[in-house]
């Protein structure tokens, strides 16, 4: 299996413009070939791997991999899920987040999605999703309808939130009068209500000011009181019992953790998945869960993974998520199901366990309205105190929380995406909200890197580079497409140069691919480390993340009180790179292959030695 995701992994490189153009000149017809038997292979290996992991559950060296169809084939696909009204940004999510084969089952069943308006949307963001909270208009629960609003009495609410006690709201209605009550509940302790989790595009947005159509409120409190079997039943919902008052917003965003934690029910509203029924397969139902609005949303993360239990409203009724539901359908494509309950019991992740890695694979393909809440709600989940975050915006926010944080998993500065560029903290995400294939180590007993306000300390396989090279991004004004963004690597075992070798592991060449996310100003950046992922070597035809390093010259040990180790190597983080360890016919053979110039034609740029090693990344 190994030895077939290695091809399939060159099958998917080779398919890239500049290697395709080069096989087609040599042997025309062969990557329409590939493309053609690549996706029955794959999908044989996703079953195979599946039904592993079920046969041989004790032999840890199985697992699922990422397996990937060559470019063309993805794009072919890709127009059919346009064609059938879905959502870029969704198709994005699937194509990185779940399998081949649950691609191909989509398009197989030709399912469109269920709501349209997403004619603007790309790859990047979902803009149906976004709204203006200026313009932001509610809708009834039916078309023609054109009730009032109903509010609580806005004094009410306040009230609750000033005695540290979680408002709470009852639709009552006598004869033709409605009217909604207050009435409150413990911060510190369970009780009896219901929580409302919702998108706000779906216009149901508001404040306690604004009040809410009297239609929703009825429709809501039926829903919570079948749920609770209690009529009327009492619940909590932002767009009624969080006050326009920045004071009273900050309070409540203080006791959100409590407000879902407390309650008994999590209750999720979202139009895309309620035009699915009770009666249709597991993998339809989570299929329309994970590819809604409401799973890519910042607020509804934190609000399904505190809450006890998880309820989805459906078009004919209620459906309750549980970590037992098995597939629907046969064995054979359990692959389907698989991948996506993998993605839904993320919601369900022990509340007191959740860190770091947990919330960043859940956030980076949310989005928010306020960006200024993102660190709010990341210090509410992985239970850092939040209250003095409300003193400052922007870098300063980020900084502290990282401090608050004070261990993160260890491959944290190998995440792409915008950096912090505050001295100490340049290797820091400045969002976890960022579209990226990378993920964190999300093991509670995992390696871990400590946040000092000197750097990150840590210890990490590196190779240090006997002279500083230049990761231009290229000469061409920045775009990214010169040739000085390539580098080759010789790296050794001993500290003085070796002969060039190839009959250990010790030996090997490493191309370095520095024009992924490289600093835009200034274009050029020396770097005289590489910090790979992992604490083991590449293994030969390998690709992995990296991380390019300066090391503080002269040389600084002790670079702290704080940190107190000797032996620590104090370093500038510069940028990511993409690292691929060369097999050994590619650097021996002298006519070069289809990945390689051969050794004729391949220059040496640096050369290298392995080293474990503290490092103190600022």
């Amino acid at each position: 299996m190994s030895l077939v995701h290695d091809w399939i992994t060159r099958f998917t490189a080779w398919s890239v413009e500049a290697f395709h153009s080069k096989l087609e000149a040599s042997y025309p017809g062969f990557m329409k070939l590939v493309g053609v038997i690549t996706p029955a292979i794959v999908r044989l290996a996703e079953a195979l791997e599946c039904t592993c992991i079920h046969a041989l559950p004790n032999l840890q060296t199985l697992g699922a991999r990422d397996w990937y169809y060559p470019y063309f084939v993805g794009a072919s696909r890709r127009k059919i899920f346009l064609d059938l009204g879905w959502c870029p940004f969704t198709i994005k999510l699937l194509e990185e987040t779940t399998s081949q084969s649950l691609l191909d089952w989509v398009v197989s069943r030709k399912r469109r999605y269920p709501i349209a308006g997403h004619a603007q949307c790309d790859s990047n963001e979902c803009v149906r999703n976004k709204i203006d909270e200026w313009s932001y208009v509610q809708q009834h629960a039916l078309p023609d309808c054109e009730c009032p609003k109903l509010k609580p009495d806005v004094a009410a609410i306040p009230a609750v939130l000033v005695k540290s006690l979680i408002p709470l709201i009852t639709v009552q209605r006598l004869e033709t009068e409605v009217t909604i009550e207050v009435s409150d509940a413990p911060l510190e302790s369970p009780s009896s209500y219901v929580a409302i989790s919702h998108v706000w595009v779906d216009g149901l947005g508001g404040s306690t000011e604004t009040g809410l159509h009297r239609c929703q409120a009825l429709r809501l409190q039926t829903l919570v009181s079948e749920l609770m079997n209690i009529s009327p039943a009492p619940f909590w919902i932002d767009t009624l019992c969080i006050p326009e008052q920045i004071e009273y917003r900050n309070a409540t965003i203080l006791q959100m953790r409590n407000v879902y934690r407390n309650a008994t029910a999590v209750l999720v509203l979202d139009k895309s998945i309620q035009t699915c029924k009770t009666t249709a397969s597991t993998e339809e139902i989570l299929l329309s869960i994970y590819s809604s609005p409401w799973m890519q949303r910042m607020w509804t993360y934190q609000e399904a993974v505190l809450g006890k239990r998880l309820v989805f409203v459906l078009e004919d009724g209620l459906w309750e998520y549980k970590i037992n539901t098995f597939p629907s359908l046969r064995p054979s494509v359990a692959v389907v199901w698989r991948c996506l309950a993998a993605n839904i019991y993320r919601l369900r992740t022990d509340r007191d366990s959740i860190n770091l890695g947990h919330v960043y694979s859940a956030l980076r393909w949310r989005s928010t309205s306020r960006r200024e809440d993102e660190l709010l709600v990341v210090s509410t989940l992985l239970r850092a105190e939040s209250k003095d975050l409300f003193d400052v915006n922007g870098k300063e926010r980020m900084k502290r929380l990282w401090l608050k944080l004070k261990l993160v998993p260890y491959d944290i500065p190998l995440l792409d995406g915008p950096k912090l560029a505050v001295p100490g903290f340049r290797w820091a995400p400045s969002t976890l909200m960022h579209r990226s294939k990378i993920k964190l180590d999300t093991e509670t007993a995992g390696l871990k890197s400590a946040c000092t306000t000197r750097g990150l300390l840590g210890d990490y396989m590196t190779v240090m580079l006997a002279r500083p090279l230049h990761g231009n991004r290229g000469g061409d004004g920045g775009k990214g497409k010169g040739t000085n963004s390539i580098f080759h690597v010789y790296v050794h075992q001993e500290d003085e140069d070796a002969p060039r070798t190839w009959d250990d592991k010790a030996h090997c060449v490493l191309r370095l691919y520095c024009n992924e996310n490289w600093p835009k100003d200034p274009d050029t950046h020396p770097f005289d480390m590489l910090l790979l992922g992992g604490n083991k070597r590449p293994e030969s035809g390998q690709w992995l993340p990296a991380a390019a390093l300066v090391r503080q010259r002269p040389q600084t040990t002790r670079p702290g009180v704080e940190i107190g180790l000797d032996a620590t190597v104090v370093c500038d983080y510069v940028g990511r790179l993409l690292v691929e360890r060369l097999q050994i016919n590619e650097v021996a053979n002298k006519h070069g292959t289809v990945m390689s110039a051969g050794s004729e034609q391949t220059f040496i740029n640096a050369a290298g030695v392995w080293a474990y090693q503290r490092l103190c990344i600022r």
